[in-house]
């Protein structure tokens, strides 16, 4: 029991001594350590104050990281509105695009509708306007008269059956006629000057053809039409006048286009014409003078006109 107190009271003196021991150890270490954290503020302090330099060496790498970053932003900053300054280049040259695309759709569909409306206009005036005056009159606006001299005048006149056989349209048939009409014109060298209702005038003004060479012409003109017509309508024919002469072609009025010829021709022609029976071709006295003795026609009936102050002759291909 003896031995129990006494090392109860050995390990109690034992512990109070590194209690104390520990607690002394570490006020001392505290203080040094305090110490020594003044001691280096108050170095850093004096060297700071003393020696400048010696903080710009500690701060020159943070300066030249700053002022590299600080290049960077700027670079960046550089780019992003290099960037933007090339998206509004693109934007425009985009819609510049798109605007010249779309005018150009634009003037080559007007262009479109330009030569659609040119083709109207010329299929008009090709019924109208002898082919040589077309062309004047789209360029200038006007037809300048001029005479035609020495030319042969052929006047045609359409007679229809009436009434017409069932199932055919009066206004088609005169239509396909009249366009073989402007090939059988073409073919044989002849100008159609102007259709009136049934009356068809055309005219041979080339003078690189003698009047026989215009007249054989004519003739083969008006026999093809009559074997045209009859093909189209069963029962149509047609009667000629043929006049040779001075006319003046040009225009007439100024409130339409109209074209015409006038002359003693004309006139001749026209009577000739209104005379025949159907497949009938007669023509005046001018005309019949330079054929002479032709064993390609027949001459059949003479009949005065007193007032032309002519005779015409009813003449048939042999």
């Amino acid at each position: 029991m003896y031995f129990f107190n006494r090392f109860i009271v050995l390990f109690a003196a034992l512990f109070i001594s590194v209690v104390v021991t520990a607690q002394s150890g570490s006020l001392v270490t505290n203080q040094e350590y305090e110490r020594e954290i003044r001691e280096s503020q108050q170095f850093v302090i004096e060297k700071t104050w003393t020696n400048k330099s010696l903080m710009d060496d500690l701060f020159k790498p943070i300066d030249e990281q700053l002022a590299k970053f600080q290049e960077t932003q700027q670079r960046a900053a550089d780019l992003q509105n290099a960037e933007y300054v090339m998206i509004v280049l693109l934007l425009f040259f985009l819609f510049t695009l798109i605007y010249v695309f779309t005018e150009n759709f634009r003037h080559i569909k007007k262009g479109k509708a330009l030569e659609n409306q040119k083709s109207k206009q010329g299929a008009i005036l090709a019924k109208m306007l002898p082919p040589e005056s077309i062309q004047e009159y789209i360029e200038t606006g006007e037809i300048a008269p001029v005479i035609w001299g020495d030319s042969l005048i052929v006047i045609v006149e359409l007679l229809l059956p009436n009434p017409l056989p069932p199932g055919i349209d009066r206004r088609q048939i005169k239509e396909a006629i009249s366009k073989e009409n402007r090939a059988l014109l073409a073919a044989n060298g002849l100008v159609r000057i102007r259709v009136s209702g049934d009356r068809m005038l055309s005219g041979c003004k080339s003078h690189k053809l003698i009047p026989v060479q215009q007249f054989e012409r004519a003739m083969s003109y008006v026999s093809s039409l009559e074997m045209v017509s009859n093909k189209l309508v069963l029962g149509a024919s047609i009667r000629s006048g043929i006049s040779f002469g001075d006319v003046v072609f040009g225009a007439l009025g100024t409130s339409s286009i109209r074209v015409d010829a006038l002359g003693l021709a004309i006139d001749e022609a026209a009577k000739c014409s209104s005379q025949g029976a159907p497949g009938e071709v007669w023509i005046t006295d001018k005309v019949r003078s330079f054929l002479g003795q032709s064993e390609n026609y027949k001459i059949q009936e003479l009949l005065s006109v007193p007032e032309l102050e002519c005779s015409m002759t009813k003449i048939t291909v042999v």
